[in-house]
């Protein structure tokens, strides 16, 4: 689950996954970090599957 908030500095990113370390980032712009926390959370997905072993593809 990701949280973008406004920041003095820009804009905060925090995405949080139970069994999985948070990620945290501060980019300039809001579209920035839409765009990053976009990214990370498909990012994240492909890893998930990767460690499980379920792939997007058809069974034989």
């Amino acid at each position: 689950m990701a949280t973008i908030t406004k920041r003095k500095s820009g804009w905060s990113v925090q995405i949080r996954r139970k069994g999985y370390q948070p990620e945290y980032r501060t980019l300039p712009t809001k579209a920035a970090a839409e765009k990053w926390e976009g990214s990370a959370n498909l990012k994240s997905i492909e890893e998930m599957h990767r460690s499980t072993g379920k792939a997007f593809s058809r069974p034989p």
